[in-house]
């Protein structure tokens, strides 16, 4: 995979160039790469392959394009060649596929892929799992680690039934995409799915929310269905049905078990045939001590518990959510991606991610927000907190030996110690001091200075 390369201050700035289409550099945002800054003409010049040769095309530049300090409208390019647009220098190199990994770059490409199924029943040499039946929203990543394919298959098994299902798991660990895909691949599919958030829902609310309201109750207030009744002959799920009061909890379990509504101010029941999905944040056993949550209604709703494991405990997810996520985002804000250094991809994986899916999706979207049209993604994207904790996870130096005088040398153990987070700091960074001095929080001669009076060199 080629890469234009060009400093900006103290920084490198990679963009690939893909091997099947034609890119265009210029200070327009629509160019593959944009390069806003003086002399660049809107439309500079492009860069493709013709004929098993990578050419270099100028597009009616202004001040025109040099290639190795000659102006040119149409040459030949080879690795270390010098391209001169405005008072840009870009440099031609020949990237290592194995540094990069690519982002899809068109909505056709992402779904052709299988990080971005709609459906997981494929087939094929690279099958992991096979769940004939079992339907996805639309979007829906699935993870292969083996932790993700046991709920898959709980899942399948469950939307043969119609009994209640509970699904277990951390904020941001997908419960509602899993409730949606239970109620797809179920038999009520083509009724309603009707998600409740019961913790944003005020308490005042919760029963007119809930079980619905008659006219003329209180003021100004109109006739409306409850979510109990809109849920008829679908699914409805009940996402952190803790939060809501002890007291209520009775009634919701009445109205599960009964299928019997009673609309606040109604002198008689409604009837609705639905099925219940409800999600836990936290395990169950900690609730029903804390009286969060009622016993009854729990055994009611918990015939089968699906838990969703943490994003920290399946990181070997990451690599294709990490390309699925970046292509949508990519997609969304309206700016190509040139591709992720392998070196950032393993410190998305080393994080522990509190906030689990979809705090990745987030961090990948700043990054994306931050970076050039075209741009590689690297280090320089990456959030403060995750190089922190990046650096954090160094493996720590053990401490020597006391001398002869039952002393410690101080002075060689912040040696070793600066030594080891050094040495590990630039092999994580592939040798590049600059990158290293980022990830480190330290200015690049600062860096250079200490790797000299400890004896390291840089290099891959």
């Amino acid at each position: 995979m080629p890469i234009l390369a060009c400093g900006i201050g103290d920084r490198i700035l990679r963009f690939s160039i893909s091997g099947d289409k034609k890119i265009t550099v210029g200070s327009l945002p629509e160019n593959s790469i944009c390069l806003p800054f003086s002399g660049v003409s809107r439309h500079h010049f492009a860069v493709g392959m013709d004929q098993g040769c990578w050419c270099l095309e100028d597009l009616g530049s202004r001040n025109g394009t040099l290639v190795n300090e000659k102006k040119t409208a149409r040459c030949p390019l080879k690795p270390g060649d010098v391209i001169q647009a405005g008072m840009m220098h870009l440099v031609f190199l020949d990237g290592r596929d194995e540094d990069i990994v690519e982002i899809p770059d068109s909505l056709d490409a992402l779904k052709k892929t299988s990080d971005f199924p709609r459906t997981a029943d494929k087939r094929g040499d690279g099958e992991i799992f096979f769940l004939p039946g079992l339907q996805f929203p639309e979007g829906t990543v699935l993870g292969r680690s083996p932790a993700m394919v046991d709920v898959y298959q709980l899942i399948q098994r469950a939307a043969r039934s119609d009994s209640p299902v509970l699904f277990i798991g951390e904020t941001g660990t997908g419960k509602e995409v899993f409730a949606r895909t239970l109620h797809l691949s179920g038999k009520r599919a083509k009724g309603p799915f009707i998600p409740v958030n019961c913790a944003a829902i005020p308490r005042d609310l919760v029963e007119a929310e809930l079980f619905g309201i008659e006219e003329r109750v209180a003021t100004d207030v109109g006739k409306r269905k409850g979510k109990f009744t809109l849920a008829d002959g679908g699914t409805l799920f009940l996402d952190e049905v803790n939060a809501f009061p002890y007291d209520l909890q009775a009634k919701i379990l009445r109205a599960v078990e009964g299928r019997e509504i009673h609309p606040v101010g109604a002198d008689k029941p409604v009837l609705s045939d639905f099925r219940i999905i409800a999600a836990l944040n936290r395990e169950p056993e900690d609730l029903l001590d804390s009286g969060k949550l009622r016993n009854d209604l729990y055994h009611r709703i918990a015939t089968l518990e699906i838990r969703l494991p943490p994003l920290r405990k399946r990181d070997a997810d990451i690599p294709c959510f990490t390309r699925a996520f970046l292509a949508e985002t990519a997609l969304q804000e309206g700016k190509p991606i040139g591709g992720l250094d392998r070196k950032v991809l393993q410190i998305l994986q080393d994080y522990p991610y509190p906030g689990n899916v979809r705090e990745l999706h987030s961090i990948l979207r700043a990054m994306v927000i931050v970076a050039n049209p075209g741009e590689i993604l690297d280090l320089h994207h990456v959030p403060a907190r995750l190089l922190a904790s990046a650096v954090g996870n160094m493996p720590s130096v053990p401490l020597p030996a006391p001398n002869a005088g039952g002393k410690k040398d101080l002075h060689k153990l912040l040696a070793d110690t600066a030594h080891a987070h050094i040495t590990q700091a630039l092999k994580t960074c592939g040798g590049n001091v600059t990158r290293t001095a980022d990830y480190l929080g330290v200015s690049r001669k600062g860096l250079q200075k200490m790797m000299t009076r400890l004896g390291i060199k840089a290099g891959r």
